[in-house]
């Protein structure tokens, strides 16, 4: 029999085997042995949502100009989503007030990981939708921001390998 590819023949191995043994023991170290984690309290993230006031504008612009698949979709609930299913995906909520829409300043950004951030932002913007200028941070990330019918931010990101 072997170990590690000695064979177990002297004190010196005995030794070793003694030594992992009061390690793991000790849980100070384990050895071909899955790590346990501990549980989260949540399992994943589903879905990310923007408040908008007219409904058939937001569905438009997210199935047929971003060209995201509608996963779920009710005018009646007041709630869409969109996206691919297994992934995160965004939704819509029409907001019926009384109060006035939450203020979008300072909200939750959805950010696209695209493969060329410049290319993306000329098609949006061939599109019709109001996108700002790409900005790169060298070896980091190139990125830009747009906006849907209501104002909502959104972003897409390009990583420095998706460049190269």
């Amino acid at each position: 029999m072997t170990y590690n590819g000695m064979a177990k023949t002297g004190t010196r191995v005995n030794r070793i085997e003694k030594t992992i043994a009061q390690l793991e023991s000790e849980k100070c170290l384990q050895l071909n042995k899955p790590k346990e984690t501990h549980m989260s309290l949540f399992n994943r993230m589903e879905v990310v949502s923007y408040n908008v006031t007219n409904w058939q504008r937001a569905v438009k612009f997210y199935s047929e100009t971003l060209g995201l698949p509608v996963t779920w979709s009710s005018e009646e609930a007041g709630w869409a989503q969109f996206g691919r299913d297994g992934e995160t995906q965004i939704a819509i909520n029409l907001w019926r007030g009384p109060d006035p829409v939450p203020s979008r300043e300072g909200g939750a950004t959805v950010i696209f990981a695209v493969d060329d951030a410049r290319k993306t932002v000329v098609e949006l913007r061939k599109r019709g939708v109001k996108c700002d200028d790409a900005v790169e941070i060298p070896g980091m990330v190139t990125y830009a921001t747009f906006f849907d019918p209501e104002g909502n931010r959104i972003q897409i990101a390009q990583s420095p390998q998706a460049a190269g």
